[in-house]
């Protein structure tokens, strides 16, 4: 490989792929009612906000969840609970 030539690197764009391949690894309540947050969201986000470098507050969070009311905390401790326990 030449020096010009710059590696690909794999985007995540494609929803089925994250759907199949990195949801099921993330760790989930095992007490209480069940999230009524879409994951896949959730996620989406989350890899929104690392790769902009916005503040959580920032976040378009109508653009992915169109009926629901939902704060950048909510996103936030996901991000918290998935960075601590190694999702």
């Amino acid at each position: 490989m030449s020096l010009n030539k710059k590696p690909k690197i794999l985007e995540l764009s494609n929803k089925d792929k994250i759907e199949k391949w990195i949801i099921p690894y993330l760790s989930r309540g095992k007490r209480g009612f069940p999230s009524r947050l879409n994951v896949l969201s959730i996620f989406l986000l989350i890899i929104k906000r690392l790769k902009t470098g916005c503040q959580w507050r920032e976040l378009s969070l109508k653009e992915y969840f169109f009926n629901e009311k939902v704060s950048w905390q909510s996103i936030y401790y996901y991000f918290n609970k998935w960075s601590k326990d190694g999702s």
